[in-house]
């Protein structure tokens, strides 16, 4: 997949984004090593679906994917690039995306906090 996604044919990149967004979904997230420097690539492509792509499955991938907050440091300036495209339906989208993965994180660390803060106090009271 990854010697097809400079391919010449703008959809066949656009598939092979999306295939690789599905892969690392259900496959193994350690992965994600060797596509980030080729999607960065593609967020520099001329044609908007292609972009597009990268951004949806970089958004998808800071919301659902298992381990990620381990990887959001690489996917955040990706997202970023997104949210500055010169495509103004594109950037919109990215910026939705990068709001539902802020609300998600939020979420989890408030969930986070209220759980430390309950055993510290479960702790003083033993």
């Amino acid at each position: 997949l990854l010697q097809s996604i400079s391919h010449q044919h703008q959809k066949v990149r656009t598939l092979v984004v999306r295939a690789l967004g599905a892969l690392l979904n259900n496959g193994d997230n350690k992965m994600i090593e060797d596509l980030i420097s080729h999607l960065a690539q593609r967020t520099f492509d001329p044609c908007p679906p292609v972009r597009e792509a990268v951004y949806e499955v970089v958004g998808g991938w800071m919301v659902t994917l298992l381990d990620r907050y381990s990887y959001f440091y690489k996917l955040l300036p990706l997202l970023l690039t997104g949210i500055e495209d010169e495509v103004p339906d594109i950037a919109a989208r990215s910026v939705a995306l990068f709001e539902a993965a802020g609300k998600q994180w939020r979420r989890r660390t408030s969930r986070t906090s209220r759980t430390t803060k309950t055993s510290q106090r479960r702790t003083r009271c033993t």
